[in-house]
């Protein structure tokens, strides 16, 4: 054998004892696991791992400081709850006041001019200036050709924005809806009702499945 052979078989036999003493993806090795090196988050630190801090090997930046990081985003979390403000941890009972009515029973108007809707009011507590946000549905029937079924939302005797809607003539029942929105309500207790009138004094028009909801948001 000469030199070079020697030499050869020699690195040989190193190489395959080092690759003996490597543990393999699946086996653990003898320190605690560490999430902050598993650069995949797959609960393992394997050689995909050590690939990608290979790759970066030799740059330079600026460090963080992940404890203090950690600490900071605790303190602002705290900091949330505790003014009562909504996070991703949870949402407290009654932060978004709300309230709502249904009825099943069928009514009916001849009138022209504004008159409540019967079984369509309800009340709201606000603890702080809010806008509301008032949602009403109904089934519908208006009995005469060229009638128009109109509806309006009022707050505290005053018309919600937009100040009035007309949900339709059809002459058969169909579904119909209304969104109004009230801006800057002060604190306390609050009505909001649904009137409603028709545009011919001939025939009648019908409502029947209604529904009101109320909720208020921060201003």
């Amino acid at each position: 054998m000469n030199r070079k052979q020697f030499v050869v078989g020699t690195l040989s036999a190193l190489v395959l004892l080092t690759l003996a003493f490597i543990p393999l993806s699946s086996q653990q090795g003898g320190g605690t696991y560490d999430p902050w090196i598993d650069t995949n988050d797959d609960g393992i630190i394997d050689v995909y791992d050590l690939q990608a801090m290979g790759s970066i090997y030799g740059t330079s930046g600026t460090p963080i400081n992940k404890t203090d990081l950690l600490l900071e985003l605790e303190s602002r979390v705290s900091a949330l709850e505790a003014a009562g403000s909504v996070t991703n941890i949870r949402l407290a009972a009654g932060a978004i006041p709300f309230n709502s009515i249904y009825r099943l029973t069928a009514e009916m108007t001849t009138s022209t001019s504004w008159i409540d809707m019967p079984s369509m009011s309800i009340s709201i507590t606000l603890n702080r200036t809010s806008h509301l946000l008032i949602f009403f549905t109904t089934m519908a029937y208006v009995g005469v050709q060229s009638d128009f079924l109109w509806v309006r939302a009022i707050v505290d005797g005053l018309e919600a924005d937009p100040p009035r809607v007309y949900l339709g003539y059809a002459q058969y029942w169909d579904s119909l809806a209304a969104n109004f929105y009230e801006l800057s309500v002060p604190p306390g207790d609050h009505t909001v009702k649904i009137q409603w009138k028709k545009s011919l004094a001939a025939g009648y028009t019908y409502v029947e499945t209604r529904t009101l909801n109320i909720i208020a948001l921060p201003a």
